[in-house]
This record gives structure tokens, sequence and C-alpha cells, in this order.
């Protein structure tokens, strides 16, 4: 079938195709969930649990060190005496913390991360949930 009388063929006009691709790779943000202080105080003098606080760290730019010193110091317990251990999102609830007390603990952690967080076929966020080992004892608590 032929065109009409006054047909023109459409024009192919060259469309950019998305962002042109840096020599550098994408900046790698994860979301850690912290848990706050295992309590606080309010006005009534009755203490709360402090619900978890989700920051956004690139793993690239941070030091393990200032990492742990930001996780510390969100969870106001002391550096030296923190006893923290991780899990992925991907973990199950009855699978066990891995362990975040050094800072060859959070360069494993940042490398477990690095290729979900590379990947093209992830689907749903990936996050690092940190968790505090030493609970605090209910004698502390009922203190308070």
């Amino acid at each position: 079938m032929a065109p009409g009388p006054g047909y023109a063929p459409p024009q192919y006009i060259s469309q950019p195709r998305g962002p042109i691709p840096s020599s550098q790779p994408p900046s790698l943000q994860l979301d850690v969930h912290v848990p706050g202080p295992a309590v606080q105080e309010t006005a009534t003098t009755q203490a709360t649990a402090v619900p978890p606080t989700v920051l956004e760290i690139s793993i690239d730019n941070i030091a393990p060190e200032d990492f742990l010193a930001r996780i510390c110091a969100r969870m106001e317990i002391p550096d030296g005496d923190a006893q923290l251990g991780w899990k992925s999102s991907d973990d199950l609830k009855r699978d066990l913390p891995k362990r975040l007390s050094t800072e060859d603990d959070v360069r494993a952690a940042f490398d477990y991360f690095r290729p979900i967080l590379l990947s093209k076929r992830r689907q749903k966020k990936i996050f690092i949930e940190i968790i505090n080992l030493v609970s605090p004892s209910l004698s502390v608590l009922s203190c308070q």
C-alpha cells in the first residue's frame, strides 16, 4: 500500500540515551539502621524506647574508624566499650549477627555490600542493621 499524497516519512532525530558514563563508578550509598540509646528519660520521668535512626552512608567515602565513631555517637556508647554486630536486610531474623568491633570488621561489611549495591539486578532496598551485642541490664534500667 502506497502512502497518500502529502505523506512525509518520519524524521529520525538522534536522542540522548541517558547519562554519559563517567570514568568514575557511582558512589555507593548504603542505608544504616542504627538503634537509639537503650532508654531516654522524658519530662514525666518515664523511660521510653528510642526509635532507630536511618543514616545514609557512602561506603566508598568514609573511613572505617569514622563509621564506628558515628555509630557509637548515635547509640550514645563509648567507642572503646562498643560491642556491635550487623545484619543485612537479606538475613533472616534467626541468623546470628556478624561482628562489627574493629576497622577490619567494618571493611569486611563494606566488602559484603559493595557487589550487592553495584548489581544491576537488585530490585529491593538493601540496608545494614546495627545491633548492640551488649544489652543494658535490667537493674540499670530500673534505677532510671
